[in-house]
């Protein structure tokens, strides 16, 4: 992997090559918590900000097409109406300092809901402890969007159950590719290197299907996180109802501006493989870049969690070509300083809390 020679990018090309670990590692700490699944219970928020939130989104791609939970990711401080004593309540908070997922997580308790706690220690293990709410631990000492292995394996380890079968195995061969993976993803001459120069200063348009659609907006947080430059998202079918019209119109002295990324795998339909043939065309008319990375996996987690790698060394080419040191996030350091509970300017440390 191309550096900007700075401790940061070392650190977290050193995190991203462990994503593997981490991941097998926070499986097996969330099946050891043996979380028992409320009776009457028939569906889920799942509580996050930022890199703490991702997870939610990459396992309810699994529920939603391998289990009968209803599972909503919930990104703010007001839970929706709906939550009662029949929704699980999950807050994660990688720091557990997050004051929206602290807030949701004393609303659900308000309204009778079954809580469940995920953090590396903080006020959130704190008043988990005190409430007598189960509380799955990861290590500390990451900025979040590092610790996604943990996250989320601990999330697939606390929801094995509701899987028609264990996901362990699985995941071992998965770990075992993501292995094999990093070390064509991380060299200097990689895909991902090749990719980021291609791309340039452009801003990265990355379009995908629903099957990775939780990916493609972990690319683009990655790419403003560890990039420090915009980037943006969308899904097919829908954006072909709406964002087609503004390609369309595109004149050509705007084309360069952009460079659009097609994330495509082997689970999508044959329809919105169309589509997105139809949308490829109508770009290269308007003189707009494409690049297709395909994912080819049979197997829906090995599939996701690869594309999830190939993003984040991605991202971390991209802030090497612009040599930026990767790991600081000043600007959300500000917000927090600026804005704790309430807009009540509560200081917040370190500088990655979420």
């Amino acid at each position: 992997m191309p550096t900007a020679r700075s401790p940061g990018m070392a650190q977290l090309s050193e995190w991203t090559r462990a994503f593997p670990s981490h991941l097998r590692g926070g499986f097996a700490a969330g099946r050891a918590l043996e979380f028992r699944w409320p009776r009457g219970v028939d569906r889920c928020v799942m509580v996050g900000m930022g890199g703490s939130a991702i997870g939610a989104d990459l396992l309810r791609s699994l529920t939603d097409t391998e289990t009968d939970l209803l599972l909503q990711p919930v990104r703010e401080a007001t839970l929706p109406r709906w939550v009662g004593p029949s929704t699980l309540a999950v807050a994660v908070s990688y720091s557990g300092e997050t004051w929206e997922t602290l807030s949701a997580f004393d609303e659900a308790g308000r309204r009778g809901a079954p809580r469940l706690a995920v953090s590396s220690g903080g006020r959130l293990q704190e008043q988990a402890h005190l409430e007598g709410v189960p509380h799955l631990a990861v290590p500390p000492g990451l900025p979040p969007r590092a610790a996604l292995g943990h996250l989320l394996g601990g999330l697939l380890g606390l929801f094995d159950p509701v899987f028609p079968a264990s996901n362990r195995d699985r995941l071992d061969r998965a770990s075992k590719v993501l292995v094999a993976n990093a070390e064509r993803l991380s060299v200097s001459d990689g895909p991902p290197a090749r990719l980021a120069a291609r791309i340039g200063a452009r801003l990265p348009w990355i379009c995908t299907s629903r099957d990775l659609a939780p990916v493609a907006r972990r690319w683009t947080t990655q790419i403003e996180e560890n990039s420090k430059r915009l980037a943006h998202w969308d899904v097919l079918p829908e954006s072909m109802h709406n964002a087609i019209v503004g390609w369309d119109a595109l004149m050509r002295k705007e084309a360069g501006h952009y460079f659009v990324l097609r994330l495509e795998g082997s689970g999508d339909e044959s329809a919105v493989q169309e589509l997105s043939e139809y949308l490829a065309a109508l770009l290269t008319r308007r003189k707009v870049p494409v690049a297709v990375v395909r994912f080819e996996a049979s197997d829906r987690l090995e599939r996701m969690l690869s594309a999830v790698q190939w993003g984040d060394y991605l991202s971390l080419a991209l802030a090497a070509q612009g040599g930026v040191d990767p790991l600081p996030i000043d600007a959300i350091r500000r917000m927090r300083l600026r804005f704790g509970p309430a807009g009540a300017g509560r200081e917040v440390s370190p500088a990655d809390q979420r």
